[in-house]
């Protein structure tokens, strides 16, 4: 309104007033573990300036330079997962920590697809024992950080409904996928070890498999450099209600097989409750020297996957 003698309207002057504000919340935690990363050398010093002072995006860039250190761009060409900087490893049920710890949590927004009947005909074409060792290693050492879904569940859901069926008068007429149809024989047989396997390589002739089996062993490698931490009593109760982890990636024969069919039937239900996280590594915000083992622990794991992205990308049917 107008002042004194002068008559309509005048508007307030802004003259000093900052033009941005920002309302943070858990601003001490963050920035507790801002500079335990800065410490244990995780996040590079001139993230701060490029983050403009901002403690959050620090840590969204900290993360994102752990990500372009450990993991090459084929990653994302096989697996499709997120990474998440958490105060709770369930996030749905709304639950907070006390500040203590970070969680840096890792799950897939979608399965990974690999068809492996072919590369078990090429194995097998050197060495009978060969599809049996290969299919072992590469799956023990992805199921070290991820869920993978393979004949093996398949297998595990149908017991589980022929369980359910029993004693059903319809049960005769129900059809289950023909998951022990869709296994190739030469996976039956026993697998080499890993003195066992250097030898037959040493042997091989077709040069494509040499390189696939020289990648299989970078991935045993890489893959046990470390082991997921083990989760505590506090953290399994928030996901004592959750799901089985959501599988990083769908292990078949052949395209539409019978693996895949289970796969589809299990998948519906997949998210009817909150699943569990296919990866959780606690971060303590007072800890430089705990935060520096929990980013190893989570390079290992994506160099891991790294290399079983490089080996899928050489695989007959699988290339991107």
């Amino acid at each position: 309104m107008g002042t004194g003698n002068s008559a309509g309207w005048s508007l307030p002057l802004l003259n000093g007033i900052p033009g941005h504000h920002q309302m943070l919340h858990g601003e001490r935690i963050v920035a507790r573990t801002g500079a335990n990363l800065l410490r244990a050398g995780i996040a590079p010093a001139a993230a701060w300036t490029k983050a403009g002072q901002d403690p959050y995006e620090f840590l969204r860039i900290a993360l994102e330079h752990c990500v372009q250190q450990s993991s090459s761009a084929v990653l994302r060409e096989h697996f499709f997962m997120t990474l998440t900087l958490s105060s709770t490893v369930d996030p749905i049920s709304g639950g907070e920590g006390d500040g203590s710890n970070l969680y840096l949590i890792a799950d897939p927004t979608q399965a990974g697809y690999l068809v492996l009947g072919p590369t078990i005909k090429a194995l097998e074409r050197e060495h009978p024992r060969l599809p049996a060792t290969f299919y072992r290693i590469f799956t023990s050492s992805l199921n070290r950080w991820v869920r993978v879904f393979d004949f093996q569940d398949a297998l595990e859901r149908n017991e589980m409904l022929r369980d359910w069926y029993e004693g059903d008068p319809d049960a005769a007429s129900i059809e289950l996928p023909d998951v022990d149809a869709a296994v190739p024989s030469a996976l039956k047989r026993k697998p080499l070890s890993l003195p066992g396997l250097r030898q037959v390589m040493s042997r091989i002739r077709a040069p494509e498999v040499r390189r696939w089996l020289e990648c299989l062993m970078a991935l045993e490698i890489e893959s046990s450099r470390a082991q997921p931490p083990e989760l505590d009593s506090e953290i399994r109760d928030q996901l004592h209600d959750s799901n089985p982890p959501l599988p990083a990636l769908l292990i078949v024969f052949r395209k539409h097989d019978a693996i895949e069919a289970a796969f589809d039937a299990e998948a519906e239900g997949m998210m009817e409750v909150s699943p569990e996280p296919n990866l959780i590594i606690p971060v303590r915000t007072d800890d430089f020297g705990y935060a520096r083992d929990s980013f190893y622990k989570l390079g290992c794991f994506l160099k891991a996957l790294s290399c079983a992205s490089e080996l899928m990308k050489l695989l007959p049917e699988n290339d991107i």
